[in-house]
């Protein structure tokens, strides 16, 4: 058992990224069990007779047809019409299986070699894999949107056609970055509350997703990314999927621009000189998860020491299954001279072009975080009986309560 659990391990983690472009092991794995199952393998050693065979290959393929006939007249929603159809197929089969057992091997091999070679969607874009996990680029069903997924949550959009079906000649950020939204509000904050001009505005972004923040940069600002998946770089850079940092931000080769520093975020912005960011935003997701290490007491900390005075550090906590907000005021609590605010924004807009976020932000001046409790939907913090998280405690599990509850 140890040794398969390495195997296992080692398959999962280092060769599946490398030979899927999509979590499809865990697929292929779900149907390679069902030949395990008593009585599939009935009747393997009697001959299959043609004429069974053909009828249990009739059935599935006008089951196919049909269904694809219904995606084509618009009666049910393309996506993913052939892994679908693929489905709508083998349910056919499995009729048939019941009258003449010794197909049931047969149904199931068909199954495998189906969810390896049927794409699963007819509207990606782009999909690729790494240790990280897998993004997939969507085009809106309405052909108005590309999309950024990791695992199942979006990650960013972009408007690519107008609701005219015309092409969109500036791009204008759209779900938690919509104008108007906290995180840019946050950073109109930092720079209004900044001491003194006499350095350039620097702003550090850890999570760099579709590069939507870039829009709202200004001449002469200093903008810097922190991201650990190259993958994701390689996405947001290409203008044929996201033109954000093409066109409102361009690399400058480093010398000031739209900079990207790879690796882990606490350990890349330890290398960046104190006091460097007036506007530090942490948006780093992995699906749908804030990478727990990055909100303790010891990461708020570091983020601290390379705020410049005046500076406003700012938390995307958004989150379909953790309710984050009450440990980060926990562990607030713990800092000294630290005060914060939460801002829930609840858009009228129709996603993508705007989504319901939860942003928490946190300065050393109090006068800071008293500008931002004057928005409409802020409210000052609150721990209840949350416990600071640390580097060597973290109470994921409250967390997901808490969120059951609300």
């Amino acid at each position: 058992m140890s040794a398969g659990g390495v195997v296992g391990g080692v398959f999962a983690a280092l060769i599946a990224p490398q030979i899927f472009a999509t979590v499809l092991e865990f697929k292929l794995l779900m149907l390679m069990s069902l030949l395990c199952r008593p009585g599939v393998m009935l009747g393997l050693d009697v001959p299959i007779k043609a004429k069974r065979l053909a009828m249990t290959a009739a059935v599935m393929a006008a089951v196919f047809l049909g269904y694809k006939a219904l995606i084509d007249a618009q009666v049910l929603s393309a996506g993913g019409v052939p892994l679908y159809a693929l489905i709508a197929a083998t349910l056919g089969g499995v009729f048939m299986t019941r009258a003449w057992p010794e197909h049931r091997a047969l149904l199931v091999m068909v199954m495998i070699i189906g969810v390896a070679v049927v794409p699963g969607d007819n509207r990606t874009l782009y999909t690729e894999r790494s240790f990280f996990g897998t993004i997939r680029v969507l085009q809106s069903e309405n052909g108005q949107h590309h999309l950024m997924l990791h695992g199942t949550t979006i990650h960013g959009a972009e408007r690519v056609k107008t609701a005219a079906g015309a092409p969109v000649t500036a791009p204008d950020p759209v779900t938690y970055y919509y104008r108007g939204s906290p995180m840019p509000r946050g950073l109109e904050l930092a720079r209004a509350v900044r001491p003194g001009k006499t350095s350039p505005f620097a702003v550090g972004v850890v999570g760099l997703g579709t590069g939507s923040l870039a829009c709202y940069a200004e001449p002469g600002e200093a903008w810097r990314y922190f991201e650990i998946d190259p993958m994701v770089a390689r996405v947001a850079r290409d203008p044929n999927l996201f033109s954000y940092l093409s066109r409102c931000l361009p690399d400058r080769d480093g010398k000031g621009g739209n900079t990207i520093v790879f690796g882990d975020a606490r350990l890349t912005l330890q290398k960046e000189p104190a006091a460097r960011f007036n506007y530090l935003l942490i948006d780093a997701f992995s699906s749908d998860a804030i990478p727990a290490h990055l909100l303790t007491r010891e990461a708020l900390l570091g983020y601290f020491d390379k705020l410049a005075p005046g500076g406003v550090l700012a938390i995307h906590a958004s989150n379909r299954f953790l309710d984050l907000s009450p440990s980060i005021a926990a562990t607030v609590r713990s800092l000294p001279g630290v005060a914060g605010a939460e801002v829930n924004s609840r858009p009228e807009a129709p996603e993508p072009d705007a989504t319901p976020s939860r942003v928490i932000y946190l300065a050393r001046e109090p006068e800071t975080i008293v500008k931002a409790l004057a928005w409409d939907d802020a409210k000052p913090l609150f721990a209840g009986n949350a416990k600071a998280w640390t580097d060597d405690y973290s109470d994921v599990l409250s967390a997901l309560i808490r969120r059951l509850r609300l």
